[in-house]
């Protein structure tokens, strides 16, 4: 099973979240409230790594990363 990271950003303000290492992986947004439908869930055969080790996460949104080898 793929690890999940979760973030709740429940505050009036967006936010820069540092993403943890996990090797030779790589973090895939899997979900993200604050985007509009239907981008704000994203199906894992959709799913692509994120290159850098940062993401802003809106207010009062919640985003969930899977993890994904890096090809």
């Amino acid at each position: 099973e793929a690890d999940l990271h979760v973030v709740l950003n429940m505050s009036d303000q967006q936010i820069s979240i540092e993403l943890p290492g996990i090797g030779n992986r790589a973090w895939c947004l899997a979900l993200d409230t604050s985007l509009q439908s239907p981008h704000d869930i994203v199906g894992l055969q959709d799913q692509k790594p994120i290159r850098q080790n940062y993401y802003t996460v809106s207010s009062r949104a919640v985003v969930v990363f899977e993890n994904g080898y890096i090809e």
